[in-house]
């Protein structure tokens, strides 16, 4: 009997704490990004995303992606080629795994706003 209520208990803790199912983000993605600086022009890039577990990999058109998911949290680098660059993405993933809106950081460029949506 005290096995079951452990059980129990941890179960009602999961749901309150509102625990997220793992997300499947493996699917090509239209990545919309634009900068802070209105100057400077926005992008907008054809993604593969490929999952495995919490680990991401992938390209936008040119530019290699490496990443990670936690829980709704999205976290991923793209190196576009033949550069050492590196644009840090982090979003929040939709409750139906479809959308992603975020903030990314381009070194000697600045940041600004994204939203990537699974097509």
């Amino acid at each position: 009997m005290h096995h079951t209520t452990r059980l129990v208990a941890a179960a009602a803790i999961t749901l309150l704490l509102g625990v997220p199912a793992d997300a499947d983000m493996s699917a090509h993605w239209e990545l919309h990004a634009n900068f802070d600086d209105r100057r400077i022009p926005g992008a907008l890039a054809d993604c593969v995303f490929k999952q495995n577990g919490q680990r991401l990999s992938g390209r936008c058109e040119d530019a290699t992606l490496t990443g990670e998911i936690e829980g709704e949290t999205v976290t991923w680098r793209l190196t576009p080629a033949g550069t050492h660059d590196t644009v840090t993405f982090t979003g929040m993933l939709d409750d139906d795994d479809t959308v992603v809106v975020g903030r990314f950081v381009y070194p000697r460029k600045g940041g600004g706003s994204f939203l990537a949506v699974k097509r």
